[in-house]
């Protein structure tokens, strides 16, 4: 289970332009030729990941923090929402659109995200109180407000990656599960993994975290071709 943005693929300030190197793909795809389940969670909408991913051999991408399951076959499953949490969204859409131009605001089934990548720190600031002021009534009416790398997110509330990895783990019980993500959004993440699993911070700086370890951005590659080495060789009848 990985993350994308920041995990997989670096940030850019062009959401199209967030790519992940060759190594990354080449890891993903030689995975996915084997009976490793890969689940991309992000907090992106499903569809933007699988665009950008590119592989030949798709895993199963969870958007929207994992609500959103798109399977590697195409069968699209999303929870519900009902006419109070449209209005929400809405709402929120309609406020994050009066404080930012539309290309930093990204409109998700189940959330609205603000991105202030690339203003100085008195924009971010600005835009930051603005939002929080115009979205805090709608908590309310079932939203919550959470912070993630480069921005702010106004999401309908009881999806999160957590969610995501609880259903997974449960999915598969007897399976060595691992889970690597950047920022604040993917704690959930960590903390609902259970005390076998893997669970790895992708950054440059230790902080604090949920995580029992770390790694760098560049050492993403490897960690997907240690992988698949030790699959294959396991898969081979040599557990060496």
């Amino acid at each position: 289970m990985a993350d994308y943005d920041g995990t997989l693929a670096p940030f850019r300030l062009r959401r199209d332009e967030a790519l992940p190197d060759d190594a990354v793909r080449k890891g993903l795809d030689r995975l996915g030729r084997g009976d490793t389940r890969i689940v991309i969670i992000s907090g992106r909408a499903a569809d933007d990941v699988a665009a950008l991913l590119g592989l030949e051999h798709r895993p199963e991408i969870w958007g929207c923090h994992g609500a959103e399951r798109l399977t590697a076959g195409g069968e699209r499953h999303l929870p519900p929402i009902g006419e109070d949490e449209k209005d929400l969204l809405t709402k929120g859409a309609e406020e994050a659109l009066k404080q930012l131009p539309s290309k930093r605001v990204e409109l998700k089934p189940l959330s609205i995200a603000a991105h202030f990548r690339g203003l100085n720190e008195e924009e971010t600031s600005r835009a930051e109180a603005a939002l929080l002021s115009a979205w805090r009534p709608l908590l309310e009416k079932g939203g919550e407000i959470r912070p993630f790398n480069g921005g702010l997110e106004l999401r309908l509330k009881g999806h999160h990656k957590g969610q995501a990895v609880r259903a997974l783990v449960t999915e598969e019980p007897q399976a060595a599960a691992a889970y690597i993500g950047d920022d604040e959004t993917d704690e959930d993440a960590f903390a609902a993994l259970p005390p076998s699993a893997l669970a790895l911070l992708v950054a440059d700086e230790e902080r604090p975290t949920a995580a029992k370890g770390r790694i760098r951005p560049e050492e993403v590659a490897a960690l997907l071709e240690e992988w698949a080495e030790i699959r294959e060789r396991r898969m081979n009848g040599n557990e060496g």
